[in-house]
């Protein structure tokens, strides 16, 4: 294996746990809870596509190994996630 394509050890913590809940996650970062995003559905209302965000508490699953805690679920328009980071990207 050639050097190139080895991540060098240690990794921080927030990148592990990253690498652990996979892409389709935002932490928080000054809490141990973070989102966890589906692919857009046609939910076939009038808001259109949707995903789902699901909000998990972590649960020291590296030390532990207790998997995380699903707190609660929102299912949100992609167009008013669309508006929200046009906004923010804006500021």
């Amino acid at each position: 294996m050639t050097e190139g394509n080895v991540t060098k050890l240690p990794i921080s913590k927030w990148q592990m746990e990253r690498n652990r809940r996979g892409a389709r996650t935002a932490s928080c970062m000054v809490s141990d809870r973070y989102l966890k995003a589906t692919d857009p559905e046609d939910t076939g209302a009038e808001e259109g596509h949707a995903t789902f965000l699901s909000v998990y508490k972590s649960n020291n699953f590296m030390t532990n190994g207790v998997p995380d805690k699903k707190l609660c679920e929102l299912v949100i328009p992609m167009e008013e996630l669309h508006n929200l980071m046009r906004i923010l990207g804006a500021e």
